[in-house]
Order: structure tokens, then C-alpha cells, then sequence
């Protein structure tokens, strides 16, 4: 049972931690603006391009998709 309590007393502080930086800026909110600004400058420069998961492929299938990329509600995706 102490366990537990030390685990979600951890989980809370950590939580509470993250609030704090958010709202007051301290540290590491620069370290965390600086590689959203770098994960966004990433997207942004290549476009075109598949996801990491995705494979170049002459076959391709209609998958259906829960999260609605389209108005059907299918989406493509290759496969590999």
C-alpha cells in the first residue's frame, strides 16, 4: 500500500510540476518552446513527403478509419 501512495504521490507532483513550468515559463520551458519550434520547422519543410511508416508502393488499398481523414471515412494507405 505505501507503494501506491508513493507512486501517485510522484505521478501528482510531476503533474503539478508541468502546470507550473506551463504558467510561469521556468525551467525547462525554453528547452521544451525550442524543440516544438524544431519539431514544426521539421513539418513544415518537407511536405510532400509519407509518413515514416509508410512505404512506396504500387498497391494500394481502402482502409477504413475510425478517426474520419475524409468524409467517407476511408482513408488510403499503402501497402507494403
Amino acid at each position: 500500500m505505501a507503494i501506491i501512495v508513493i507512486i501517485l504521490a510522484t505521478l501528482l507532483m510531476t503533474f503539478a510540476y508541468g502546470i507550473i513550468v506551463q504558467r510561469y515559463r521556468i525551467f525547462p520551458f525554453h528547452l521544451i518552446a525550442e524543440v516544438e519550434e524544431a519539431v514544426n520547422w521539421s513539418l513544415k519543410k518537407r511536405p510532400g513527403r509519407l509518413a515514416w511508416y509508410y512505404r512506396l508502393s504500387d498497391n494500394k488499398v481502402m482502409v477504413s478509419s475510425a478517426e474520419g481523414f475524409s468524409d467517407s471515412g476511408l482513408k488510403t494507405a499503402v501497402c507494403w
